[in-house]
């Protein structure tokens, strides 16, 4: 059996804290506003973060038992603990996991398969992450997107080597901040999308500069330095968001059960949005993401196959 995803595009980091989650999720909220179906998939087991993004409660998603063509409602639930992974693979019927939705975007994390009485971190061995990655990639129902934006852990992991074996990555976004660790960091972010011949379809410069209210711009961890890496590296298409400075007591985010909340109920994005500067950037980031997969055959179909024991 065969799933099809039309685009994949893998956002990474090396370093970790500069913002990648937060570009992903905005990513996907640009895509959804311009009417493309999206999902979007949080691989960075140890550090999710889409709950807490999406407003989203962190209950468990179910197991869809599909029947030949065909989805119905037989519903199973499922708690992902180390000691059951492997059985989830060695499932003969087809079952998939049902992704929670918030305003049409499909999501799924780690976070929705842990077990009730989860402790308040993750810790698991390598082949472990390996094999949750792998549930949450090839079995969640992913039906109806256009676009499936993969939210990758920070560094080299073996995670990234493992989905360019198994699927055609369209292309990458690569994170970073002006930060000379960072900077650092991305070059070596860029050599390693290169030698697995993944196209880089951008770079996003998050916290390049700040404006302060005396609209005076400042660049608080230094100078800006993604325009000279894209022109070394010969990487046409970047943009710098600028750093955004609110009341802590209003970006206090809601938790709900409701399948489809307001978008202003995801108040650190929402707030990151008020910014015309960031919003415009994510959309023509879309515009151009759209024009790269259509017209420069970065859109070749996904395969995701479903092993069948």
């Amino acid at each position: 059996m065969y799933f099809n995803v039309k685009n994949v595009i893998a956002i990474h980091s090396c370093k970790g804290g500069v913002g990648k989650s937060t570009v992903s999720v905005s990513l996907a909220l640009s895509f959804a506003s311009k009417g493309i179906s999206v999902g979007i998939c949080d691989l960075d087991i140890c550090g999710p973060s889409l709950a807490q993004l999406f407003s989203l409660d962190r209950g468990s998603v179910k197991w869809n038992h599909n029947k030949s063509n065909g989805y119905n409602s037989d519903i199973k639930p499922v708690n992902l603990t180390y000691s059951d992974t492997s059985d989830l693979s060695q499932n003969k019927n087809f079952m998939l996991l049902e992704p929670k939705e918030v305003q049409g975007i499909k999501i799924m994390s780690s976070e929705f398969l842990l077990p009730l009485n989860y402790s308040g971190y993750s810790a698991y061995r390598g082949p472990i992450v390996d094999q949750i990655c792998y549930e949450m990639v090839y079995k969640t129902n992913w039906e109806g997107i256009e676009y499936l934006i993969l939210d990758l852990p920070p560094g080299t992991s073996d995670v990234i080597i493992s989905l360019v074996e198994n699927i055609h990555i369209s292309g990458s976004i690569l994170i970073t901040t002006p930060n000379v660790l960072s900077t650092n960091d991305l070059i070596k972010g860029i050599k390693l999308f290169r030698d697995m011949e993944i196209p880089i379809l951008s770079i996003v410069e998050n916290m390049s500069y700040f404006i302060c209210e005396c609209s005076t711009k400042r660049n608080i961890f230094g100078n800006s330095k993604v325009e000279s890496i894209c022109k070394e590296f010969k990487i046409e298409h970047f943009i710098k968001l600028p750093l955004m400075s609110w009341d802590q007591d209003e970006t206090m985010y809601k938790i709900t059960s409701d399948p489809v909340p307001s978008l202003l109920n995801l108040a650190l994005i929402s707030n990151y949005h008020n910014s015309k500067i960031v919003e415009e950037s994510f959309y023509k980031l879309v515009d151009y993401l759209i024009l790269k997969c259509r017209y420069e055959h970065v859109n070749r179909f996904v395969i995701f196959k479903s092993i069948i024991f």
